[in-house]
């Protein structure tokens, strides 16, 4: 399952979006320099909300896109790993 979420953090609060791993753990990749995919224990969850626009989820077609937007080389750049990431993410959201 793949949410995009409010996630609070030592570094501040960021978007991130946030796939369940059956290990338990979670993909995470959060806007910040240089976009990547990492991966945090699942009790780092209680540190996440979902994120909302007008009271309804935020639609994940849309995050994917702003997160490729960002990740283009004249913006913040993204590692091949992250590239990987969103582009999984992107084919079970279906855009």
């Amino acid at each position: 399952m793949v949410r995009v979420v409010i996630y609070h953090t030592d570094a501040g609060i960021m978007v991130a979006l946030v796939k369940e791993l059956r290990s338990g753990n979670l993909r995470v990749m959060t806007i910040s320099y240089p976009l990547h995919a990492r991966t945090v224990p699942g009790s780092e969850a209680r540190h996440m909300r979902d994120l909302t626009r007008n009271g309804k989820p935020y639609r994940l077609a849309l995050a994917v896109n702003k997160f490729r937007r960002l990740g283009s080389k004249s913006r913040m750049g993204m590692t091949k790993a992250g590239r990987k990431f969103v582009n999984e993410i992107a084919e079970e959201a279906g855009s």
